[in-house]
C-alpha cells in the first residue's frame, strides 16, 4: 500500500492539500524580505491602505446610517481612484494586500504583511495544481506538478511581490479549472463565475479568458459545454 493510498483510507483526503498549501505559504512568506522592492509596490501598498481605510470607514457609516458619508464623490475617488496612472489595475489585489498587513502588522515589519497577500495567492495556484493533476492522472503526477511550480525560478520570484501578476495567474487557473469541472456539473458553472469575476477584480487581461475556453469547448466538448451553464457567458 502507497503512501497516498494509506492517507485515503484513513479519511485523509484532504491532507496532501492542505499541507501542500501551508508548506508553499510558509516557504514563500519566509523569504519575502529576501527580495527588495519593485517599481509599482509603493504606489500599490498607499493604495492598498485607502482601500482597507474606505471600507472600515464604510462599516462604521453603515452602522451609524450615514453611508452617504463613504459614497460621496470626492471620497470614492480619494480611495479608490488615487493615482489611476500608477495604479490603473482593479483593485482585489490591493484589497488582500491591505487585509494581511492590517492583520499581521502588528506582530510583523509592515512591508512583509503587505506581500503575505501574493503568497497566499501562489500557494493556491500550486494546491489547485495539484488537485486538478491528480484529478486527471494520479498523485504522484500532481505533486510533481506542484513541485515543478514552486521550483519555477521567475514564477516563484513573482510569489514575493505585492503587484498584480501572481493574484492574476492563480485566478486565471482557477477559473479555468472551473470551466473545465463546469463541464460535467453546472454547479462548478457557479464557482466560475466567481472565480473569473475575482480575476476581472484583478488585472482587465481577464476579459480574454472566455476566449480560449469556449473555442476548445466547442471544438472538443462541444455536447458538454452546451448543456452547461457555463455556455451561457
Amino acid at each position: 500500500m502507497t503512501g497516498f493510498e494509506f492517507l485515503n483510507r484513513q479519511g485523509g483526503k484532504w491532507l496532501m492539500p492542505v499541507a501542500l498549501f501551508l508548506a508553499v505559504f510558509l516557504l514563500t512568506a519566509s523569504t519575502t524580505a529576501d527580495y527588495g522592492i519593485c517599481w509599482d509596490e509603493p504606489n500599490y501598498f498607499h493604495a492598498s491602505d485607502l482601500h482597507i481605510q474606505w471600507l472600515a470607514d464604510f462599516g462604521k457609516n453603515l452602522v451609524q446610517a450615514q453611508i452617504g458619508k463613504s459614497l460621496q464623490d470626492d471620497v470614492i475617488k480619494s480611495a479608490w481612484h488615487w493615482d489611476p496612472y500608477h495604479v490603473p489595475h482593479p483593485p482585489l489585489s490591493r484589497i488582500v494586500s491591505g487585509l494581511t498587513k492590517s492583520i499581521f502588522s502588528p506582530v510583523i515589519d509592515k512591508f512583509v504583511a503587505y506581500r503575505l497577500a501574493p503568497a497566499v495567492f501562489f500557494a493556491l495556484l500550486v494546491t489547485v495544481m495539484y488537485l486538478w493533476m491528480t484529478e486527471l492522472f494520479d498523485r504522484w503526477t500532481g505533486l510533481f506538478s506542484a513541485l515543478a511550480l514552486v521550483l519555477t525560478p521567475n514564477l516563484f520570484g513573482f510569489a514575493h511581490l505585492a503587484v498584480t501578476d501572481m493574484p492574476l495567474a492563480a485566478m486565471w487557473f482557477l477559473t479555468v479549472y472551473g470551466f473545465w469541472k463546469g463541464l460535467n456539473d453546472w454547479r462548478w458553472s457557479l464557482f466560475l463565475g466567481i472565480v473569473w469575476g475575482f480575476s476581472l477584480s484583478t488585472k482587465f487581461p481577464a476579459l480574454l479568458i472566455p476566449i480560449p475556453l469556449l473555442l476548445w469547448a466547442h471544438l472538443y466538448h462541444r455536447r458538454s459545454y452546451a448543456r452547461s451553464s457555463s455556455a451561457r457567458w
